[in-house]
């Protein structure tokens, strides 16, 4: 029981590591290209 626990909460750990450098690099991108699109209107 206490394996199963472990290996449950490191599944939720890495699921939410992989949501939020998800997250972190489509920001990123999306910033990049807002910017961009700002400084070829500006």
């Amino acid at each position: 029981m206490s394996s199963l626990s472990l290996i449950t909460s490191g599944v939720a750990w890495f699921a939410a590591a992989a949501v939020l450098a998800f997250l972190f690099s489509f920001h990123k991108a999306l910033s990049g290209w807002i910017a961009g699109i700002g400084g070829a209107v500006g």
